[in-house]
C-alpha cells in the first residue's frame, strides 16, 4: 500500500474532491491546484474573482446550466489556456478574463461568442476546439481573419455561418484582393454592441452577399437578424450557392442573383452604386493546425500506458501498432512508473485484465483518473464485465471499451489511434495521423486516419523521404480542407483525394510525375489547380466534378490528358493546352458550362470524343495544324462557338462533331477531309454556307439537319450518297446541284426546305428515299426526260424541267 500512497501523492491528488467554495449555486472561490478543472454540475454562476490569481490551472470547463459569469472571474490567471463556456451563459461581467491568456471555447452565435468579439477576447468555437483535440497550439489566439473589414462604402456585407469560414474566407479574400470592399464580422472593429454593429453595417452596405450552405440555412442568427435586416433596408441580395442546392428562403424579398462562387464578381458588377477600387493584398494571418505542434508543450500530447505482467505481451504489441500510427505513448510499466509523467499525460490507456484489477497500484491510478474526469481509454484484454469492477470504477461503462479479448485487429488498433490523435497524443517523429508503407524508394502514404482539416505532411520522417500518395489515401475525407504535398512526392495515386468535398486548395510540387485516375474527382470546393511541368500524365477523371474549379494551369511537360479529366468542372472559364500534349482524351472538358475559350498548342494530333461536349460558353477555340482527327461529338452543344477553322491535316470529322453549335456562322473544311460523320453540323442554325471538299464521298445522315440559315452548299463530284435527313429543315436553302456519281438520295433528305426552288439531279441516281422533298412547295427538279428521277417526280407530283429543252415539262406528271 505504501507504493500506491506514493504514486497517489505524486499525482498531486488527495482523498477529497477539489475544493469549490459555493453558496446557493454560486461558485465563489476555487482553492485546489488541479491543472484541468471541471466545475460541478450544481454550480449555476461563477462569482466575482472565483479563479482570479489561480496558478497552475490550465483549463476550466464550465458546465451547462451556468447562466452568469461575474466580474473578474478569471482575471490574472497567468497559466490559464482555455475556458469552455456553454450556451446557457447569458451574462459575462466586466474584465472577466483580464490579464489571462485564456481562449474562450463557446458555441457559435452564443452570448459568449458575442462577448468575445465585443471585448477582444480570444475565442474558438466548440466544434473547432474539438477538432484540435482539446489542445490548442502554442501562440494560438483566435482563428485569425485574412484582412480587416472595410468600413467605408460602397462595401459588400458578407453573411455566412462561421462553421463555413474555411470555405468562405478564401472566396471573400479573392474579392478583397481584386478591389471589392468587403465587410464581415470576423474582420470587424466591434463597438459596444454586436447586434447594433451588424445592423448598422447591413443598413450601410451597397450589396448583401449571402453564402448558402446547410449550416447557414440552419443558422438562427442569420434567419432572425441579418437577412431580415437586408430585406427591410431594401438591399440587393446575392446568394452564393456554396454547398448543396437548396435556396435560402428570403421572406419579403428576393435575390437579384443566385450564383456559384465564380459568378460573384459578375453579379456584383451589375449592382447599381457598387464599385470596386484598386487591387490590394490581404495581409492578415491564418492559423495552421499542425499535428506536430500538439506535443507536450501544447498541454499533454502523449498517452500513458498501464498494464499488468500477464497482459504485458499483448499490451506491448498494441502499443507498437499505436506508435506506428503516429501516436505518442509513455509506457509507464516498462519505463519505471514516473509519477510526474503519469499526471502530465493527456490520456491514460489501461490494458484491463483480472491481474490489473487485483493490483492496488494500477487499479488505484485508473480510479483516480476516472473520478477526476480525466480521459481514460480502456483496452480490455480479458472478458471483464463492468459489474466486476471495484467500487472506485463503478460507472466506467463497457460500451466505450476496446475489447481485445478475442485478439488484436487492425480495426481496434485504428480506433485507439484515432482516439489518441484526437487528444493530441502525436509523435512528430513519425507520420501523425497516417497509415503508411516503407518501400525501397521511401515512404508511401496509404491512408489518412487523422482529424485535422489542414494536415501537414513532412518531406521526410526519420531521414526517409515521402515519395507517394497511394491509391485512395484520402478518399472520402469530407473534412479535409487543404493540404500541401511536400517536394519529393513523385506520384499522386488513383482516387487519392476523391470525394474530399471540402478540399479548397492543394499544392502539387514539381517532383510529381503522375496524377492518377479520379485523383481529385468530386472535390466540389477545389478552386484552382496548378499542374507542374514535371507531370507527364493527368489521369482519367482526375478533376471530374470539381464544381468550384475556376482556373487550371497545365505546364509544359504534360503529354497526356486522360478521358473525362475535367468533366463537369462547371466554373472553369478558360484552359490552355501546352505544347507536348499529343492527345486530348474523350470527354475531357465535357459539361464545363463556363468554359469560354480554349487554346490548344501545336503537337496535339487528336481531339477525342465529346472532348468539349456541352461547353455552352465556348466562343473561341484554336485548333492547331497538328490535329488530324476531330472525334465524335467533340464540340457538340457548344452554343456560343461562332466560327471554327479546321486545319489542313484533318482527314476525318467525327459523328455529331459540331452538332448543336447554334452560333456557328462559318466553318472552313479543308481539302484533306475525306469523311464527315453523320450529324456533324446538325442544329448549326446560324451556318449560312458550306463548301464540302472533293475527297468526301458520302453526305452522312442528318449532316446539316436543322441548319435554318444555310442558303448555299457545294457538293463535290466524288459524293456517291446523300444520307437520310441530310438537309432536312434547311429553310433558306434555295438551290442544290447534285453531282454525277450520286446513286441515292436518302429518306427525308430535303424535307422542310421551304425555300428550295431548284435541284439538279443526274440520271445516275437510282433511288430517292421516302418524303425526300416533302414540304418543298416551290421546288422544280431539273433532270433528264425518262430517267428514274423523272418517274419519281411524276409519281410524287414534283415539277420537273428537262435541262435539254429548257422548259417546264409539266406539273403533276403532265407533259
Amino acid at each position: 500500500m505504501s507504493d500506491l500512497f506514493e504514486i497517489v501523492c505524486g499525482l498531486g491528488w488527495t482523498d477529497r474532491e477539489p475544493d469549490f467554495e459555493t453558496a446557493r449555486g454560486v461558485l465563489w472561490r476555487y482553492h485546489a491546484g488541479e491543472a484541468h478543472v471541471v466545475i460541478p454540475d450544481y454550480v449555476t454562476a461563477i462569482g466575482n474573482r472565483a479563479f482570479s490569481g489561480c496558478t497552475g490551472v490550465a483549463s476550466v470547463s464550465v458546465p451547462e446550466g451556468v447562466t452568469e459569469i461575474y466580474d473578474n472571474a478569471f482575471a490574472d490567471c497567468a497559466t490559464l489556456a482555455s475556458v469552455t463556456v456553454p450556451g446557457s451563459v447569458t451574462k459575462i461581467g466586466k474584465d472577466a478574463f483580464r490579464n489571462s491568456p485564456a481562449t474562450v471555447v463557446c458555441p457559435e452565435g452564443s452570448y459568449a461568442h458575442r462577448y468575445c468579439l465585443e471585448n477582444r477576447v480570444a475565442f474558438v468555437f466548440d466544434y473547432q476546439y474539438e477538432a484540435f483535440g482539446g489542445l490548442l497550439p502554442r501562440g494560438f489566439e483566435k482563428l485569425a481573419s485574412p484582412f480587416s473589414a472595410d468600413e467605408e462604402g460602397p462595401f459588400v456585407f458578407v453573411s455566412y455561418s462561421h462553421r463555413d469560414r474555411e470555405l468562405v474566407l478564401p472566396v471573400i479574400k479573392e474579392l478583397y484582393e481584386n478591389g471589392w470592399r468587403i465587410w464581415y464580422d470576423e474582420g470587424l472593429t466591434i463597438g459596444d454592441s454586436y447586434d447594433e454593429t451588424l445592423e448598422a453595417h447591413v443598413r450601410g452596405c451597397s450589396a448583401f452577399l449571402l453564402f448558402v450552405t446547410p449550416n447557414s440555412l440552419e443558422s438562427a442568427y442569420i434567419a432572425a437578424n441579418e437577412v431580415p435586416w437586408a430585406v427591410s433596408f431594401g438591399k440587393p441580395i446575392v446568394e452564393c450557392m456554396l454547398e448543396g442546392d437548396e435556396r435560402y428562403p428570403v421572406r419579403g424579398g428576393s435575390a437579384v442573383a443566385v450564383v456559384a462562387p465564380s459568378g460573384i464578381r459578375r453579379a456584383l458588377e451589375q449592382i447599381e452604386g457598387l464599385s470596386k477600387g484598386e487591387p490590394r493584398e490581404a495581409k492578415g494571418i491564418t492559423v495552421v493546425v499542425d499535428p506536430a505542434a500538439r506535443g507536450a508543450e501544447a498541454g499533454g500530447g502523449y498517452a500513458c500506458c498501464l498494464y499488468s505482467k500477464d497482459g504485458a505481451a499483448t499490451a506491448k504489441a498494441i502499443v507498437l501498432e499505436a506508435r506506428r500510427a503516429g501516436c505518442a505513448l509513455y509506457d509507464a510499466a516498462e519505463e519505471g512508473m514516473d509519477a510526474e509523467r503519469i499526471v502530465g499525460c493527456a490520456c491514460l490507456v489501461a490494458f484491463l485484465d483480472w491481474e490489473f484489477l487485483g493490483d492496488a497500484l494500477l487499479a488505484g491510478i485508473l480510479a483516480k483518473f476516472y473520478r477526476a474526469g480525466r480521459d481514460v481509454a480502456v483496452c480490455a484484454l480479458e472478458d471483464v464485465e463492468d459489474v466486476d469492477l471495484p467500487e472506485g470504477l463503478a460507472g466506467l461503462e463497457k460500451e466505450h471499451w476496446l475489447v481485445y479479448s478475442h485478439g488484436i485487429t487492425a480495426d481496434l488498433n485504428a480506433q485507439l489511434a484515432r482516439h489518441l490523435q484526437r487528444l493530441g497524443c502525436r509523435d512528430a517523429a513519425v507520420l501523425p495521423g497516417f497509415e503508411y508503407e516503407e518501400t525501397g524508394g521511401g515512404i508511401v502514404i496509404t491512408k489518412y486516419t487523422g482529424l485535422d482539416p489542414t494536415p501537414r505532411i513532412e518531406a521526410a520522417y526519420g531521414g526517409v523521404p515521402v515519395v507517394e500518395i497511394a491509391d485512395g489515401a484520402f478518399d472520402g475525407c469530407v473534412h479535409l480542407k487543404s493540404l500541401s504535398i511536400p517536394n519529393g512526392v513523385r506520384e499522386i495515386g488513383d482516387r487519392a483525394f476523391k470525394g474530399c468535398a471540402a478540399l479548397s486548395s492543394i499544392d502539387i510540387p514539381d517532383s510529381v510525375t503522375r496524377i492518377g485516375k479520379s485523383a481529385f474527382g468530386g472535390c466540389r470546393t477545389l478552386f484552382s489547380a496548378d499542374i507542374p511541368g514535371s507531370v507527364t500524365e493527368v489521369g482519367e477523371m482526375a478533376f471530374w466534378g470539381c464544381e468550384a474549379l475556376a482556373s487550371v494551369s497545365i505546364a509544359e511537360g504534360v503529354t497526356r490528358i486522360g478521358d473525362l479529366a475535367f468533366q463537369d468542372c462547371v466554373s472553369l472559364a478558360s484552359v490552355s493546352i501546352p505544347e507536348g500534349v499529343t492527345e486530348i482524351g474523350s470527354w475531357v472538358f465535357a459539361g464545363c458550362k463556363a468554359l469560354a475559350s480554349a487554346s490548344i498548342a501545336e503537337g496535339v494530333t487528336a481531339i477525342g470524343e465529346s472532348a468539349f461536349y456541352e461547353c455552352k460558353a465556348l466562343s473561341s477555340v484554336s485548333i492547331p495544324g497538328s490535329v488530324t482527327e476531330i472525334g465524335e461529338h467533340a464540340f457538340s452543344g457548344c452554343k456560343a462557338l461562332a466560327s471554327v477553322s479546321i486545319p489542313d491535316g484533318v482527314a476525318e470529322i467525327g459523328k455529331a462533331a459540331f452538332e448543336g453549335c447554334s452560333a456557328l456562322a462559318s466553318v472552313s473544311i479543308p481539302e484533306g477531309v475525306t469523311e464527315i460523320g453523320e450529324k456533324a453540323f446538325a442544329g448549326c442554325s446560324a451556318l449560312a454556307s458550306v463548301s464540302i471538299p472533293k475527297g468526301v464521298t458520302r453526305i452522312g445522315d442528318s449532316l446539316f439537319y436543322g441548319c435554318k440559315s444555310l442558303a448555299s452548299v457545294s457538293i463535290p463530284g466524288g459524293v456517291t450518297h446523300i444520307g437520310d435527313w441530310a438537309f432536312n429543315g434547311c429553310k433558306r436553302l434555295q438551290s442544290v446541284s447534285i453531282p454525277e456519281g450520286v446513286t441515292r438520295i436518302g429518306d427525308w433528305a430535303f424535307e422542310g426546305c421551304s425555300a428550295l426552288a431548284s435541284v439538279s439531279i443526274p440520271d445516275g441516281v437510282a433511288e430517292i428515299g421516302k418524303a425526300a422533298f416533302e414540304g418543298c412547295e416551290r421546288l422544280t427538279v431539273i433532270c433528264s426526260r425518262g430517267s428514274n428521277v423523272w418517274s419519281y417526280c411524276k409519281k410524287h407530283g414534283i415539277r420537273v424541267e428537262s435541262p435539254r429543252h429548257g422548259f417546264f415539262a409539266g406539273l403533276f406528271g403532265r407533259e
